[in-house]
């Protein structure tokens, strides 16, 4: 018997939709069909209250901020009427009624229904356009309403169609390699949160050989280019974390990406140089799976630079996935959707159920967070697996077998010293870290020697080339003998 698909894909286009759909029923006889085009039943009023709380909804960050000075600052059924008015635009008539039946079956079979949203839009319409709305807070009204993007249940996807149909997403063995650019800019207020995210690329583990993460800290365009272009063992995802602004002077629609040139300096350059250095990592034979694109927090004033928008554009240049965050994720809240995101596909597990996780794991039964509506995933493919197995083999000593060590703080030293010369990549780099671990006046609680080694770590030119090394002291002064980083 052949895979079961429960899949309902909404064609959008500027003023009608359509639906077409398959599943499978109780004797497992393959059911599929369409609907006829209808006219989508837009009233001046429904549109006007979703482009306004899509704005109110661009400024929930700032809000929650405040959120400690002014108790109840956020209003939280907002998400919850913005996703019904977006819900009752375009699911009317038979398109709603083939919805609710596929729904029905795939609820009664305990199968996962995923939801295409197929565009078909030109290149020329702009950001205010049906493409731009926050679609990821669909919410399903009735006694047992529900938002779509934060249920399990589901899976919900974007489609720019380019062709007929949708491509398999290729499989490879493992490892599943991860690229991490980061273009935080040396700028007043971003430099915690680029330490804070650089901890966090830095501590994200190979899952047993499957995932091969590789970090590039504030290259410049020639050396992203260079890096794209040359390298032996490409990217299946390219992670891309910048900081955005609105493109002025008339810049609606368009922002701005800050990097930095070869003297640390920002220079701003607008969204169309990134999706064009992206580009350079395609080439023959060899296409990235996946780019995610990381939105860091903005300035108080500036609410409209997303990620959003560019995610079409990537997809226009054949990439078979693009994750986008269309608010900005903040560093604690990107560790747990990276930790969880990557360890998932590391698993082997399909790209459109990984990030449905990720999303729900976003949701509060508050109805106060917006993050779970953050990431918008095109997927240019039937939604796939990056890798054929997670079963690569163990790649370091797991943490439940590691020995023992000594406790006492002279002891610790030794073994500090001792792991700097064994397990340093280069012994120039040994003998300078060894000679730190000498020279430092260690705190009397052996609690707080983590942070230092992680110091240390952070300011290394390279962290991902010592990570090991780092990785085995952070092991040896864990609260736990034994304990992992």
């Amino acid at each position: 018997m052949g895979e079961r698909i429960f899949e309902y894909i909404l064609t959008v286009r500027e003023k009608t939709i359509s639906a077409r759909w398959q599943f499978h029923d109780a004797d497992g006889v393959k059911i599929e069909n369409e609907t006829a085009e209808q006219d989508i039943e837009s009233d001046p009023l429904r549109t006007q209250t979703i482009k306004i709380l899509r704005d109110w909804l661009s400024r929930w960050g700032v809000l929650s901020r405040l959120r400690e000075t002014y108790e109840g600052l956020p209003v939280p059924g907002t998400f919850k009427v913005l996703g019904e008015h977006l819900y009752r635009l375009v699911f009317t008539g038979d398109v709603a009624t083939a919805f609710d039946r596929v729904y029905d079956a795939a609820s009664d079979q305990g199968e996962t229904l995923r939801v295409v949203l197929n565009f078909e839009l030109s290149e020329e319409q702009g950001p205010d356009e049906l493409a731009g709305y926050p679609w990821e807070f669909l919410y399903r009204p009735g006694p047992d309403g529900f938002f779509i993007a934060a249920q399990t249940r589901f899976v919900l996807s974007r489609w720019v169609a380019l062709g007929p149909g949708r491509a398999k997403m290729p499989e490879d063995p493992p490892p599943l390699r991860v690229w991490f650019f980061m273009l935080t800019p040396a700028l007043a207020g971003f430099e915690a949160e680029h330490q804070e995210l650089l901890m966090t690329f830095s501590e994200i583990g190979d899952y047993r050989g499957a995932l091969r993460p590789r970090l590039h800290p504030r290259l410049t365009e020639e050396k992203i280019r260079a890096e794209l272009r040359e390298a032996d063992d490409p990217p299946h995802i390219i992670h891309v974390v910048a900081v955005c602004r609105t493109a002025r002077p008339n810049g609606e629609g368009k922002f701005e990406i800050a990097f930095q040139d070869d003297r640390g300096r920002v220079v701003w350059r607008d969204q169309d140089t990134l999706v064009g250095l992206l580009a350079e990592a395609i080439r023959p034979g060899w296409t990235p799976r996946m780019v995610v694109l990381h939105l860091c927090e903005t300035t108080a004033v500036d609410y409209s630079a997303t990620f959003g928008n560019l995610a079409p554009k990537l997809a226009r240049e054949k990439f078979p996935a693009v994750l986008a965050m269309q608010y900005p994720l903040p560093a604690a809240q990107a560790k747990r959707f990276t930790s969880s995101f990557y360890q998932l596909l590391a698993e082997g597990w399909q790209i459109g159920d990984a990030v449905q996780h990720a999303r729900e794991a976003f949701h509060h039964a508050a109805d106060a967070d917006r993050l779970f509506g953050a990431p918008v995933l095109y997927l240019q493919t039937v939604d796939g697996r990056l890798v054929r197995t997670a079963n690569a083999g163990p790649a370091v000593t797991p943490a439940d077998v590691l020995p023992a060590v000594p406790r006492d703080s002279a002891a610790l030293i030794d073994a500090l010293w001792r792991t700097a010369i064994v397990e340093a990549p280069e012994p120039e780099v040994g003998a300078r870290v060894a000679q730190e671990v000498r020279d430092t006046a260690w705190p009397a609680e052996t609690a707080h020697w983590e942070r230092i080694i992680r110091q240390w770590w952070y300011a290394e030119d390279d962290v991902q080339a010592v990570q090991h090394l780092y990785r085995a002291m952070i092991r040896l002064v864990a609260p736990e003998p034994g304990g992992a980083a």
